[in-house]
């Protein structure tokens, strides 16, 4: 085994066999952690990766029910080109050819074997196997040809923690993330963790890894209950075949952990703070106050007097956080968008910005390559080599699932 001077010479030594990263990008070693210090982006003038519009393909347009999607929770492309859409509105998946016509249904409504409460998530595994996962905290394994193969079960609650979501690894393991866990406190100000269980199909009551930044919360005499700061950053997690990736974007600083919660890599990248206006500000008072008025209806007194005390005692952040969302595509490259205010002033689980939004796009390594800026009204969902596929809404707000070109020069 290598001693860690070794180690950082061989790494040097790596990086001045690199000419197009010399001046761009430093890597070293501290107590066995690579960390990796990005200046700018390595991409040369005219290597830049862009997405093609219009779009290959688009799911979601005529007048027949098969084709009308409703919160989209998640869309992979599989490896004869079809497209498999999680629709929360029907409870099932959706099977889509190659040109977006469709196919089957997978699974529907129930209770059981093959059967969905509420679609919440849908990824992808080695032979195209579909993995759903289920509100009733259970992932269901299908063949991409729609058969039913098992379903995992694993409990809410750990260690007195209500945990949530899941996050796959390559080895059938998964993890579960927990937070917040401060409610109770009594401190004007904290900051609370995110807690990361790692389960496996054998053991599917998991076990604790790591812990991590979470959100930050205040506590005001105005108000009663503990409020998070608006605008503020959100911690989460991303998983990368053997590890995971946590983001908290207090800074410009992305942390990869091996699974059994060590920290691996730490990636950084210059940033430039972007303040939270008064405009936003204005934003979130007429969210919070209009919120239960859909269709133009009034809000109850009763309920609009106390989200004024809530606005009252509401702190928010001086700046936005440093990046918002993270994608790792197939090729294990790490996608980082630019967060955006009125992410923080929408509902429901199928949000899209507004405006184009520009990803920055890290190798494995955590070398910043470049930028690649996605279309307006457009959440990628899944990204190879040649494609980028997600949810576009249209002016209407209806929602589609769109399939673009990568070009990659």
């Amino acid at each position: 085994m290598r001693t860690r001077s070794k180690l950082a010479a061989g790494l040097a030594a790596a990086l001045t066999l690199s000419p197009s990263l010399e001046g761009q990008s430093t890597i070293r070693d501290s107590a066995g952690i690579r960390i990796v210090d990005n200046v700018r982006a390595a991409w040369p003038a005219g290597r830049a990766w862009s997405i093609a519009t219009p779009p290959l393909v688009d799911i979601g347009s005529g007048e027949d029910s098969l084709y009308e999607l409703s919160t989209v929770m998640g869309a992979v492309r599989l490896s004869d080109g079809s497209i498999a859409v999680a629709n929360m509105g029907s409870s099932n998946i959706r099977v889509y050819d190659p040109r977006g016509r469709f196919v089957r249904a997978i699974g529907r409504r129930g209770q059981g074997p093959g059967e969905f409460r509420q679609v919440m998530g849908l990824a992808r595994r080695p032979g195209d196997t579909l993995v759903v996962v289920d509100s009733r905290e259970e992932l269901e394994y299908f063949t991409a040809d729609g058969r039913f193969v098992r379903g995992l079960r694993s409990p809410s609650h750990r260690d007195g923690l209500v945990i949530s979501d899941f996050h796959l690894f390559a080895d059938g393991s998964f993890a579960r993330t927990s937070w917040p866990q401060g409610h109770h406190r009594t401190e004007d100000r904290w900051l609370d963790s995110l807690v990361v269980v790692h389960v496996t199909p054998a053991d599917t009551m998991g076990r604790i890894i790591s812990r991590h930044p979470a959100i930050e919360y205040t506590r005001r005499p105005a108000y009663p209950g503990a409020l998070p700061v608006q605008y503020g950053p959100a911690g989460f997690i991303v998983p990368d075949g053997d590890g995971y990736y946590v983001a908290y974007g207090v800074r410009y600083e992305i942390r990869r952990h091996r699974l059994d919660g060590s920290l691996e890599r730490m990636i950084r990248a210059p940033w430039t703070p972007v303040p939270v206006r008064a405009s936003d500000r204005e934003a979130y008072r007429q969210f919070l106050t209009g919120l239960g008025a859909e269709g133009g209806g009034p809000v109850d007194p009763r309920l609009a007097a106390q989200r004024l005390r809530l606005l009252e005692a509401t702190e928010f952040a001086r700046h936005l956080p440093a990046y918002q969302q993270l994608i790792v595509d197939r090729e294990r490259n790490v996608w980082v968008s630019e967060a955006q205010a009125e992410r923080f002033v929408t509902q429901g689980f199928a949000r899209v910005p507004s405006a184009p939004t520009p990803w920055r796009v890290f190798d494995r390594q955590g070398i910043w390559l470049g930028t690649v800026t996605m279309p307006a009204r457009f959440r990628p969902m899944d990204i190879g080599r040649e494609f980028v596929l997600g949810l576009w809404r249209d002016a209407d707000d209806v929602e589609h699932v769109r399939l673009y070109r990568l070009d990659r020069p």
